[in-house]
């Protein structure tokens, strides 16, 4: 039951990601949601957990999100593409082209 809520909820955060709010602060509470739902997740999920995953791995790539001016949304996109790229490990979620940006400079 645990696993269902927690598949529910990151769907949700994700589908919320996905059209980004446009208040820096709301957006940092979404990134925060995400980060603490992906952190509880352990590597190599079930195939139902990935598929929930799905709408935020998808978000969090998107050019408004990942080159967002704010350093602190910045910061927490960094955290989530880390656990992001933990859990899914040894695949790569992303192409090299994704994760080829200034994501981690300047922090």
């Amino acid at each position: 039951m645990a696993q269902k809520l927690q598949q529910q909820q990151l769907r949700e955060v994700g589908l919320r990601l996905d059209n980004p709010p446009a208040s820096k602060d709301a957006l940092i509470k979404l990134l925060k949601q995400a980060a603490a739902f992906l952190s509880d997740l352990e590597q190599s999920p079930l195939a139902s957990m990935l598929d929930s995953m799905r709408p935020c791995l998808n978000a969090i790539v998107k050019e408004e999100v990942l080159k967002h001016q704010d350093r602190d949304v910045r910061v927490l996109v960094a955290t989530c593409i880390c656990e992001i790229m933990r859990i899914t490990a040894p695949e790569a979620p992303y192409s090299d082209d994704v994760l080829r940006v200034s994501l981690f400079v300047e922090l």
